[in-house]
């Protein structure tokens, strides 16, 4: 286990399955536990109302550029071509194949997208859930080799969730669209306190 401020995570995790790479994150690749069998029209306010509580699910869909690793292959030795990094949904990439690299880790590849895609939807949230602050940057960060695994992701957002209180966990908020926020990390950093600023500064992508 590695300390990091009053949060503890585990470097490595290992399960007795066989390691899927999604490599198409997205938005539009995602499913909610919902069902309208109405009117188109309907659906947003059908969607509205679902996700109010806490019995929503989302799971990730479309794996046919997917990779699967065998179940005894760390993830942090797993890599893949640099051309493969450009075909999905390009929205939320990073830029770990930007500078000729001749390969890269698509499980780490995967976390950044999907933090990225936290960052531009969530990053609104960030006043009354400081903790997604940090949780962004340890998703994205262009130093590979410091990302959170998706473990570590996590286990992050479960200790996020535990640390914020009920009545914030419990406070309504409204969403919108920031694609600054994607390569502006000082935008949502800006809507924390000096003070968690300050205790989190050693999670903030250099």
């Amino acid at each position: 286990m590695s300390e990091n401020g009053d949060y503890y995570y585990t470097d490595d995790v290992t399960e007795d399955v066989d390691d899927l790479c999604p490599d198409d994150i997205s938005e539009w690749n995602m499913l909610v536990n919902c069902y309208n069998p109405y009117s188109p029209k309907s659906a947003r306010h059908l969607l509205d109302g679902h996700r109010s509580p806490s019995d929503v699910h989302y799971c990730l869909f479309d794996f046919d550029i997917s990779h699967i690793f065998p179940r005894d292959a760390p993830l942090s030795v797993c890599r893949r071509p640099s051309a493969e990094s450009y075909e999905g949904a390009l929205s939320y990439h990073p830029f770990d194949t930007s500078c000729g690299e001749y390969d890269y880790n698509p499980f780490a590849y995967d976390v950044a997208c999907l933090g990225n895609l936290y960052k531009v939807h969530l990053s609104s949230t960030v006043p009354a859930i400081p903790f997604l602050a940090p949780l962004f940057d340890k998703m994205t960060t262009h130093v590979v080799a410091e990302r959170f695994t998706a473990a570590e992701a996590a286990n992050f957002i479960e200790f996020a969730i535990a640390s914020v209180p009920e009545a914030s966990l419990a406070t309504p908020v409204s969403l919108r669209t920031e694609w600054e926020c994607f390569e502006h990390p000082d935008i949502y950093w800006a809507r924390t306190t000096p003070a968690f600023r300050d205790h989190w500064a050693h999670f903030r992508a250099p």
